[in-house]
């Protein structure tokens, strides 16, 4: 899962619509640290994208396993952080 994060936020045009499709891997135990690590890896880049990931995220904050909270806590950041307003030309 963090490599396909990686790709995607590497290349959203043309990957973007990718980013949904492993959503499910939110709920695979053995699947939740990486697919948090590669939705937070979009989310610094495009956080739209990752958007409908913020619930099941916020639901692995209570995870047994301290490395999915860990990477989940990261990735609500991510895409929950607010972005500098992109700086107007001079006129």
């Amino acid at each position: 899962a963090p490599a396909v994060g990686e790709a995607i936020a590497c290349a959203p045009e043309v990957l973007g619509d990718f980013a949904g499709s492993f959503l499910p891997a939110l709920e695979e135990p053995y699947l939740q640290a990486g697919a948090a690590r590669a939705f937070g890896r979009i989310g610094q880049v495009r956080p739209d994208l990752v958007r409908d990931a913020v619930p099941s995220l916020q639901t692995l904050l209570a995870s047994p396993d301290a490395t999915v909270r860990e990477h989940a806590a990261r990735a609500l950041d991510q895409i929950l952080a607010p972005r500098p307003a992109q700086a107007r030309p001079a006129t």
